[in-house]
Formats: C-alpha cells, structure tokens, sequence
C-alpha cells in the first residue's frame, strides 16, 4: 500500500455521507468537513495557506447547484401517476409516502425533458394539479426512462 506524505492529513467518509479531514495544528487536532474528499482537501490547503501566510484567504467556491430532476411516481400498480420534479427524487417519495396509505413507486427520473413539457405532453390525461391517470403513453414513457 502506498504511504501518503507527511502533514497531509488524514480522511475519513462519515456515516452521514460527509468527508472529514483532520490535521494538526500547533500540537492541536483540526477537522475540517465537506460533501466530498476534494471539498475537504481544498479547505485543509486554505487553512495551511492563511497559517503560512495570515492575510485572508480566497473564499472557496461554491459547490455548483443541483438541478431539479422530472420524476414520475405512481400510486399503486394502478393508480394515478404524479409527474414533479426534485433534486432529489428518491427523496421526494418518501415525503409524498407519509401522507398516502397505498404504497407509491418511483417509474421513472427523467432529465433531458422538463416538468412543464410533460404537462403539456399529457394533457388530455390530466387529473387535478400534477395527477395524471396511468395511460399507455405515460407508462411508456416511464418504462423508456427507467
């Protein structure tokens, strides 16, 4: 196993999913916390930056914005499908589970169409807000995207 260099830290991915690095500094112990090992690295070389040189040090950039993804959830093997969107579909499921007592299933996560297209798409299937009845097409679309 390859050994890594002296004073770059140590990394460890948390239970919670984030990335901790730690190092010491001056006989003491410092984290550092991010989304990914690279977050973390860049944090440590700014925090050994302002150490060797105190004036401010650039601020990180922010991490780019996820973007909502069209997502098509059924109720049941048979019933109405909503089609909304999320960044985090799986996500999404589990909070409209909460309030309905048949069990929903996410058919599809699509990326490259838009909420609004597949409203227009699908009109004549319309139920009430973001509630479509389960036609072919829909279903094929889902089975296409799944």
């Amino acid at each position: 196993m390859k050994r890594r260099a002296n004073q770059t830290g140590s990394f460890l991915l948390r239970r919670d999913g984030r990335w901790e690095g730690s190092i010491m500094v001056d006989g003491c112990r410092r984290s550092f916390y991010g989304a990914t090992r690279e977050q973390v690295e860049e944090k440590i070389a700014l925090h050994r930056q302002h150490v060797n040189d105190p004036r401010p040090a650039p601020a990180p950039q922010a991490a780019p914005a996820r973007q909502p993804k069209v997502y098509l959830i059924q109720v049941g093997n048979n019933g109405p499908i909503k089609i909304g969107q999320a960044v985090d579909p799986p996500s999404r499921l589990r909070e409209l589970q909460v309030s309905h007592a048949e069990r929903l299933i996410l058919l599809a996560v699509i990326e490259d169409l838009s909420e609004n297209e597949l409203h227009e798409r699908f009109y004549e299937h319309h139920i009430r807000g973001e509630w479509f009845a389960p036609a072919h097409d829909i279903l094929a679309l889902a089975a296409a995207h799944s």
